[in-house]
């Protein structure tokens, strides 16, 4: 992305270019094929992740999901849970999460950016 989120001004400034956060898990429930009751619904789900989410960090609303196959029709709603991958949780996606993306084992956010701050004299 172009763009940056800045942070205060000058010498004591932040500017913070890219952002991205680990979903270990999400569940979309498709509308028009589920009866909710009270507490529990019987909504068909498709259950994702984990996966990585670029967040924008321009003026845009628009968030990247990197990989995700979503089919095409009405959803009810969607959950997801920010949460660290690690080896062994859900061993076969997160194997493969960890291939594509070593740097992000056990991290669940990344700020990635250029902080300026001024020199101080004793």
């Amino acid at each position: 992305m172009n763009a940056a989120i800045q942070i205060g001004s000058g010498a004591n400034s932040l500017t913070i270019s890219q952002t991205q956060i680990v979903l270990a898990r999400i569940e979309l429930a498709t509308a028009g094929t589920c009866a909710t009751t009270s507490e529990e619904d019987d909504c068909a789900e498709l259950r994702l992740g984990p996966t990585l989410v670029d967040l924008p960090v321009d003026a845009t609303t628009q968030v990247m999901l990197e990989d995700v196959a979503v089919p095409a029709g009405p959803n009810s709603a969607v959950q997801a849970k920010l949460d660290a991958v690690t080896p062994g949780r859900r061993r076969a996606r997160a194997s493969a999460f960890l291939t594509a993306h070593p740097d992000f084992k056990g991290i669940s956010v990344k700020a990635t950016g250029v902080s300026r701050t001024r020199a101080t004299r004793p």
